[in-house]
């Protein structure tokens, strides 16, 4: 707001005072007159509210708390361009001669003593609003006259009764050579009069200083002026006598008509180019006689109406005017012959020869014999029948433009999204019903003028990425703070356009609660469709382990019938007498069964067969402990995760799909723990890994070599970065723009949706606010590059926090 704006709409009133009871009675009866008022009780309080708004009057008492007094605060007021011109009363106790000086002196308008007549206020208040209100009417009328004298394109002199230049605008510098500062308060007549006229000029200023006559005021005269370069110049002059305080000054308004001067005699070399004009130019144009007669005709009219010449010179104007148009044109002509103007235009119809009716633009004008009679109307006609037509048109475009703004309105209205207007200072214009509705708004007007992170947003006032962005258009997902004091999760778009003539934002809001819930019943679907596109290849991996586990217990049956069989012939030897027959009978026995179950040969296989079952039933664990943290739903928040943990649990899982094609290489750096998503960054690491077995599958098929597939994590500043690598047939150039675009596939029917690097994109930008990027060359390879933000911030919200 400059200093020549009105205050507000409704005038603005600041009360100053200590007194809670003066303050709450001036509220209360300048309320009733229609006041805005606002109090403060001190001056630091009162700073705080003109820094917001600007009043058109202040009251202000002398004596205040917090150590600056009403003289000072007045002074600051006087000092602050933009509150200097706001009258200030003071309305206090210290009356004495000293203390109204001291006042006069600090800038106050007025002063009342307390105690204090309310009405007197109320009258004193009045007159200054008033008094502010004309004044400020006063500058801006004087705001206009000096614009219009800049923008003016005819030089604008005012000279005092001395002939001295007290006025000189730029298209006078322009015109004459001289700048502003060169001519202020000099003759003029001394410095643009040629010297033949000189005298001339001074006698006439003579007399027009003593009675503000002359022969050149209140007309407009053709004279010649002298450039500050000594060229002379002919000009036109109109003159206006003002009175200025009991003197005649001057007003001049002066025009370079040298063009026009130039072009007057190229036409009168040109009569002869105007013949052949006639005769050949595009225009139908006639000359006809003061009773309505066609005098002669052109060949473009000829063409226009279908006459010949000699048929229309026996014919009259009436009769070839349509009968719509026949009173309108004898009004005009009969103004053209009195000479109440000196030509006229008309846009009417004509009737051709054919009967059909055309509309054209007639331009008609006088050309007059020596003595000034009337000798001929030369009348041009410009065919526009396709214009009219045009513009019937577009009158009914611009009808259905209207009923299509209004449907625009009722859908706006009724759209199941949040939209609103706030301007760049950060206060709400405008919002819809579905707006309020999202915020808890009963009606417009709670929130118009409200700022915006109030009602609209959680940021601060001074640091909202969509109201202070510099981008002409941004969308995030952000949370609204409802009245009852819920968060409302939305997507949010801000868009810079301009409304009313003036610059905005126009912000949309998306309630995301259905979505968000959606997308974690669809995530945890998804992830469940992944474990089951991998259930057979994870059952053939548990298959193999649980195979050799069961050969092995196998074994170990068998081993142990074995022992079975010995064992009674153990227990008969510990109870039979050494060096008995039947000890030795024993014996031999004994060992019989041993070497016939090759006993040594079990001592050294036994206990390799334990090792095999307690490997397979690890290996078995490993995969369904993998499988369960991949398929674990996910936490609504996101929280730290190991993701070179992840990366080798989801390794676990999609061995089958890689193990036959190629050999897995992984690099895992020194990385902290990612605040994230994890569940649905492995279906990213397993998208991404799958891909590549069977791009190097496709790539290698029916050469018995094995591809690689690299795996490297990193940190980058404050971002870790995982790299996946494959040796497969790369990415064709034409597609490479189109491999994140839903449902594009190159895979065989049956093989895949073309959804996983869309679904990849989506989690690791819009979740993570993080990038997938690839680089690849056709027959080489492709590596996948995923950068995640390590605190899990996208970038316009650490951006918002810092």
């Amino acid at each position: 707001m400059n200093d020549r704006e009105p205050c507000s709409a409704r005038h603005i009133v600041l009360v100053v005072d200590d007194d809670q009871q003066i303050r709450q009675l001036l509220s209360d009866r300048l309320s009733r007159d229609g006041y805005d008022v606002r109090t403060a009780q001190d001056a630091a309080e009162a700073l705080q509210i003109t820094s917001r708004d600007l009043p058109c009057v202040i009251l202000l008492d002398i004596l205040m708390p917090g150590g600056v007094t009403g003289i000072e605060l007045c002074r600051h007021f006087k000092s602050d361009p933009r509150v200097t011109h706001v009258p200030v009363i003071f309305l206090t106790g210290m009356v004495s001669e000293e203390d109204v000086e001291a006042g006069s002196d600090a800038g106050a308008s007025d002063y009342i003593k307390k105690p204090f007549d309310i009405d007197e206020v109320r009258f004193r208040v009045r007159t200054q609003v008033r008094l502010h209100e004309a004044i400020r009417k006063q500058s801006r009328t004087q705001d206009r006259l000096s614009l219009i004298s800049k923008a003016a394109k005819d030089a604008i002199i005012l000279l005092d009764d001395e002939g001295r230049v007290v006025h000189w605008n730029e298209a006078a510098a322009a015109m004459f050579g001289y700048p502003a500062s060169e001519v202020m308060g000099r003759n003029m007549h001394s410095l643009l009069a040629p010297s033949r006229f000189l005298e001339a000029h001074r006698a006439a200023f003579s007399l027009f200083r003593k009675t503000g006559l002359g022969a050149a005021v209140g007309v407009t005269l053709e004279l010649t002026a002298l450039r500050q370069s000594g060229e002379e110049f002919p000009i036109e002059l109109s003159l206006t006598a003002t009175p200025v305080d009991g003197k005649w000054w001057a007003l001049g308004i002066v025009r370079d008509i040298s063009q026009r001067k130039q072009v007057e005699k190229t036409l009168r070399e040109s009569e002869e180019r105007f013949r052949r004009l006639f005769e050949e130019g595009p225009l139908g144009i006639a000359l006809i006689t003061p009773d309505f007669r066609v005098h002669r005709a052109n060949a473009a009219l000829v063409r226009m109406l279908g006459y010949t010449e000699a048929e229309m010179q026996d014919l009259s104007v009436i009769e070839l005017t349509a009968p719509e148009d026949i009173d309108v044109t004898l009004k005009q002509a009969d103004g053209l012959l009195r000479g109440e103007m000196p030509h006229y235009q008309l846009q009417k119809r004509y009737v051709t020869k054919s009967g059909a009716v055309i509309w054209a633009n007639t331009s008609v004008s006088l050309i007059r014999d020596e003595q000034g009679a009337p000798l001929y109307g030369l009348v041009m006609v410009e065919d526009i029948t396709a214009r009219v037509v045009f513009d019937q048109n577009q009158r009914l475009a611009e009808t259905r433009l209207r009923e299509s703004e209004n449907r625009l309105t009722k859908i706006l209205e009724n759209v199941p999204v949040g939209i609103a207007i706030v301007s760049l200072d950060k206060r709400v214009r405008w919002a819809n019903q579905a707006a309020l509705s999202m915020i808890g708004a009963p009606e417009l007007d709670i929130i118009v003028g409200q700022p915006c992170n109030q009602v609209l947003c959680q940021f601060s006032d001074t640091n909202c990425p969509f109201c202070d962005g510099q981008d002409s258009v941004m969308s995030a997902e952000t949370t609204m703070s409802r009245s009852d004091g819920a968060l409302l999760p939305v997507l949010k778009s801000a868009h810079t356009v301009e409304f009313d003539n003036e610059i905005v934002r126009l912000e949309t809001f998306m309630d995301l609660r259905d979505r968000k819930r959606l997308e974690t019943e669809l995530g945890h679907s998804r992830k469940l469709e992944a474990v089951g596109q991998l259930a057979a290849g994870v059952a053939h991996e548990i298959n193999t382990p649980i195979q050799y586990v069961g050969d092995s217990v196998q074994f170990l049956k068998e081993a142990f019938d074995s022992f079975v069989q010995l064992l009674p012939n153990y227990r008969k030897l510990l109870i039979t007498p050494a060096g008995s027959d039947e000890y030795a009978a024993l014996t031999a026995e004994t060992k019989r069964l041993e070497e016939e179950m090759d006993l040594e040969w079990l001592l050294n296989e036994i206990p390799s067969s334990f090792s095999r079952c307690l490997d397979g039933v690890d290996r078995v664990a490993r995969i369904v402990r993998a499988m369960k943290e991949f398929a674990h739903p996910d936490q609504r928040e996101k929280g730290p995760a190991d993701l070179n943990h992840a990366i080798q649990s989801t390794l676990t899982i999609a061995h089958n799909e890689y193990k036959y094609v190629a050999d897995i290489e992984t690099h895992f750096g020194d990385i902290p723990n990612v605040i994230c998503h994890v569940s649905e960054l492995n279906q990213v690491f397993l998208n991404l890994i799958v891909n590549a077995a069977h791009a190097i599958a496709g790539h290698l098929a029916n050469t018995g070599l094995r591809g690689a597939i690299g795996i490297t994590t990193s940190r980058q500043g404050d971002n870790v970065r995982i790299d996946i690598e494959d040796t497969g047939g790369g990415i064709p150039d034409e597609i490479q723009n189109r491999i994140f675009d839903p449902f594009f596939t190159t895979k065989p029917v049956g093989k895949g949706t073309g959804q996983g690097l869309a679904i990849a994109r989506s989690v690791v930008v819009d979740k993570h606010g993080g990038t997938l990027t690839f680089r690849s060359k056709h027959g080489l390879g492709t590596t996948f590059t995923v950068l995640l933000p390590i605190d899990g911030k996208h970038p316009e919200q650490s951006e918002a926090v810092r």
